[in-house]
């Protein structure tokens, strides 16, 4: 693990790995600090390399408690790694079945105010899911994994022909059809779905197969927030519905949701949004689906949408770092015989092929 580190930094365990990479937490001996510590290789070629560099200088044009920090690029031993805050929270996909009501409306909260200072900068994060909010020794939600997001007029960046990136399940309509757009849009629609995944633990369309979660984002009308959840107030499906516009000229920010959360007091939060301890599996893809799916839909720039990358650890997730394929289960029927019929079926297959044999030897004896 030693050599996995910049020097100056003592590894203390790995937190996530793929074919390209690792995330390390470490510490800073200097100061003494717990840092995480993405690393790629050289060898892991120039479009993962670029992604990390942009994603530091992406985090060191911003300053606020909601994103997480960047302290330093190291670039040397045939490797560039990128030295970022610890948020010993972990991610809020796997933290999100032991939330509370009042923690989850905080987190949108929070998740607010950060696209906020980012957007204020002129940056689109582009890939806002549970996997790339973490939670601080607090928990407070902070916004981490900026590799998909882009410096205003960096025109360096621009995805090549047609190609989709972003994370399927929240991906803006226009995000599908026109993929060089970064307007701050695209971020609000996508909080529009992680808003739907706190209050009613639910996908905002109608129960997809897999291949039709695109569909659903151009052409499906969202579902009442309050039919999914019928102890949240019904004045929240219009607010959600401006959310997930699919002009993103008309489409609101979540400012108007936010005022309308901090009107409820916290401690009544807990009860519109019972703890259940594990998200709903009852709505395809629901919470349980919802939450494991984001950690693994993430699409490279240049991927086509059908590649997906896993991410198994909460802190600083990279899609470079986890390459694999998007896989779904399906029920396939298998023929079975009833036991007590097995000895007839075997019967009569017998008899049968005595009596093919039969005639196939007739046949030849008269030829």
């Amino acid at each position: 693990m030693t050599d996995a580190v910049p020097s100056g930094y003592d590894a203390i365990r790995v937190v996530g790995r793929g074919a390209t990479g690792t995330v390390m937490l470490a510490r800073q001996r200097t100061v003494g600090r717990l840092v995480a510590i993405k690393t790629i290789h050289h060898s892991a070629g120039a479009g993962a390399i670029g992604r990390l560099r942009r994603e530091a200088v992406v985090l060191a044009q911003l300053n606020s408690p909601h994103i997480i920090p960047v302290y330093q690029l190291h670039d040397a031993d045939h490797r560039l790694s990128l030295v970022m805050a610890w948020a010993p929270g972990g991610d809020l996909a796997a933290a999100l079945p032991t939330l509370a009501g009042r923690h989850r409306v905080q987190v949108l909260l929070d998740v607010a105010m950060g696209l906020a200072a980012a957007h204020s900068r002129g940056i689109v994060h582009r890939d806002l899911k549970p996997a790339n909010i973490v939670l601080d020794d607090g928990g407070r939600a902070v916004l981490a994994d900026f590799g998909l997001a882009r410096l205003p007029r960096a025109t360096a960046y621009r995805t090549a022909g047609n190609l989709v990136t972003g994370t399927p399940l929240y991906l803006a309509p226009e995000q599908i059809t026109a993929p060089d757009l970064e307007a701050p849009a695209l971020d609000w629609y996508a909080y529009g779905v992680l808003a739907y995944l706190l209050l009613a633990n639910a996908w905002p369309y109608a129960t997809p197969d897999w291949k039709s979660v695109t569909r659903h984002h151009l052409e499906s009308a969202p579902l009442p927030v309050s039919t999914l959840n019928p102890r949240l107030p019904v004045g929240l499906d219009p607010l959600l519905s401006a959310l997930l516009d699919k002009d993103p000229d008309r489409r609101a920010d979540p400012d108007r949701l936010c005022r309308e959360i901090v009107a409820i007091p916290l401690a009544e939060w807990d009860r519109l949004i019972p703890l259940t301890g594990a998200p709903s599996a009852g709505r395809a893809p629901a919470a349980a689906a919802l939450v494991a799916s984001t950690a693994a839909e993430t699409t490279d720039p240049g991927t086509p949408i059908g590649r997906a990358e896993p991410s198994p650890e909460p802190q600083a997730r990279d899609r470079d770092d986890h390459p694999s394929e998007t896989t779904a289960t399906v029920d396939v029927p298998v023929f079975t015989v009833p036991r007590g019929h097995r000895v007839l079926w075997l019967a009569t297959a017998g008899v049968l092929g005595a009596l093919l044999g039969l005639v196939l030897y007739l046949i030849w004896s008269r030829m």
